[in-house]
């Protein structure tokens, strides 16, 4: 593993630009529930995030359809939507036993876990999905080798994946490890990112990683992570880099593994990696198969943003 860490740019003591507004608004949470698994830690996180933004929370379940669900009639119909409403009042039993104040909303549908969340947030204009990776019920499917299918293709608000390495006891947005190929996936989550960073006390990593380092050891390859560098600032707003406490890391090898290096390293929080336009996460120098090893053993939560 080889870092290149770069000294935090110097923070300028002027005004920032008026038009700049670093800030976002997380008024509306839908979390993926799945009966079975561990939701604890699911709950934790969202019941933390809803009181900093002051949001909702839209508590959604799934339950898979069989051939015989769906040809229910009358009577059978009559069940089904007992049963329904029966799941829906035990999960609404669970939310209060774990203390959950903020406002919350639940239902419970019979469709795929992806076709259900999609609709929730499409239906309650969602600011941000919360899911978590602890098991293979529902939601927790998700996060199982279709990520790119189930989540990013079909949700238009950024998605926060809790895997099965994250533990609850800890704080959010103190250190955010924002990971970028500079290319197609950079601008949209280095903007919510550096949203969530400014005006905390909260210290924000630019990190870009190259599958190789520049062949030349003299000037030339300082001159690549200079402008590499330059780069990364680039990406955060003004007023951001004002607000807050950034640097710059550049790292060699393996995408996946030199982010999880590092957001073990700088103990990060929170990693944030981008999707691009086409729907191809971290284009040049990593994939959903790098998302998904990522997902599975980052010790903080994983959020996910579309550019």
């Amino acid at each position: 593993m080889r870092y290149a860490t770069l000294p935090a740019e110097t923070h300028s003591s002027a005004a920032p630009s008026p038009s700049t507004d670093p800030q976002i608004e997380v008024r509306r949470i839908v979390v993926g529930f799945a009966l079975g698994g561990n939701m604890r830690p699911l709950l934790k996180t969202a019941k933390a995030i809803a009181k900093e933004f002051g949001a909702e929370i839209f508590v959604i379940h799934s339950i898979a359809p069989t051939p015989a669900t769906l040809g229910m009639v009358g009577e059978t119909l009559e069940a089904r939507t007992k049963a329904l409403e029966a799941t829906k009042r035990k999960i609404e039993r669970i939310l209060q036993r774990e203390g959950v104040t903020t406002p919350f909303h639940v239902s419970v549908e019979l469709d795929s876990p992806a076709t259900v969340l999609q609709k929730a947030v499409k239906e309650h204009q969602a600011d941000l999905v919360i899911v978590g990776s602890r098991g293979r019920h529902g939601f927790e499917q998700l996060i199982e080798g279709s990520v790119s299918q189930a989540i990013a293709d079909r949700v238009n608000c950024p998605v926060l994946i809790l895997g099965p390495s994250f533990s609850p006891d800890q704080n959010l947005f103190q250190t955010i490890l924002l990971a970028t190929d500079l290319d197609k996936t950079g601008y949209g989550a280095a903007k919510y990112a550096g949203a969530l960073a400014a005006g905390r006390d909260c210290r924000l990593i630019l990190m870009h990683v190259a599958r190789q380092k520049p062949r030349s050891e003299n000037r030339n390859r300082e001159w690549v992570e200079e402008n590499t560098t330059e780069k990364l600032y680039r990406l955060l707003e003004k007023q951001v880099r004002c607000e807050c406490d950034h640097e710059a890391l550049i790292a060699y090898g393996d995408s996946a593994q030199e982010i999880l290096a590092a957001a073990d390293n700088k103990r990060a929080d929170l990693i944030v990696l981008g999707v691009g336009s086409e729907r191809k996460p971290m284009s040049d120098h990593a994939s959903w198969r790098t998302l998904t090893t990522i997902v599975r053993h980052a010790r903080c939560p994983v959020l996910v943003v579309g550019s």
